[in-house]
């Protein structure tokens, strides 16, 4: 069994993943509970799909603070991400912080199967700009599907 628990532990001011277009993980993950920082998430303006499989720990894809202490922060951007799949019976509390969604100009699918604990797609956090009167807008959105069972 893989014992990942993060993709980078240590200070990421010399680390970019502006290239990564794909993400997929796949099930064998077990005790990864976010994939990314605060900070190497500022670098995924390229990202077009996440798919996310059965990890057993997880609970978001970003992390809410990094070993230097950033809050997430209203400048993270996600404009080319299209499609967004989760499938697993994991510890999810949220998918992204509600500060991501006026970027999520460009998604088009949300699939959202077996997550039995997450509480909240889009949640308001630390830093969030958004109001409670401002609305949240996805206009290539074309497939939003929510299936979930009991993890009992």
């Amino acid at each position: 069994m893989v014992e990942l628990k993060c993709i980078w532990k240590g200070p990421t001011k010399h680390v970019s993943l502006k290239s990564l277009i794909h993400l997929k993980l796949w099930p064998s993950l077990h005790k990864l509970t976010f994939i990314f920082t605060p900070s190497l998430a500022h670098s995924l303006f390229h990202l077009e799909t996440l798919l996310i499989l059965s990890c057993g720990e997880f609970k978001h894809i970003i992390g809410e603070e990094d070993d230097e202490r950033e809050i997430i922060s209203e400048s993270l951007r996600f404009p080319k991400l299209k499609t967004i799949f989760i499938s697993e019976r994991g510890n999810w509390e949220h998918v992204f912080p509600v500060c991501v969604s006026p970027s999520l100009v460009n998604l088009e699918q949300i699939m959202i199967r077996d997550a039995g604990n997450l509480k909240q797609i889009f949640y308001s956090g630390k830093g969030d700009a958004l109001s409670i009167d401002d609305i949240i807008n996805f206009p290539q959105l074309r497939k939003l599907s929510l299936f979930f069972q009991s993890c009992e």
